[in-house]
């Protein structure tokens, strides 16, 4: 899945302790989450420190919808000028 410029797995959808409505825990690639999966003592996946989020349902996008590519384009355009070219060719190459 694609959570605004990072990526992860899913590990859990439902209901928690911590907050109303339907929660998704991912774990990310990269080590920018908050926590291994566990909240308030409570765990409901388990990933190595730091790379556990969760996030409401409605703020995850698969990463092979169109959805997700134009975030990625978006983000590409934001970044840097001297940066734009190559990330533009890896942004078409992972499509």
């Amino acid at each position: 899945v694609i959570l605004g410029k990072r990526k992860g797995t899913v590990r859990f959808i439902g209901s928690t302790a911590f907050g109303p409505g339907e929660w998704v825990g991912i774990e990310l690639e990269k080590p920018t989450g908050s926590h291994d999966g566990g909240v308030n003592g409570q765990r409901y996946f388990s990933c190595p420190a730091g790379h556990g989020v969760y996030v409401q349902r409605a703020g995850v996008l698969p990463s092979n919808s169109w959805q997700a590519a134009a975030s990625q384009i978006q983000s590409l355009l934001r970044g840097r000028k001297d940066r734009q070219e190559t990330d533009y060719k890896r942004a078409f190459q992972t499509w």
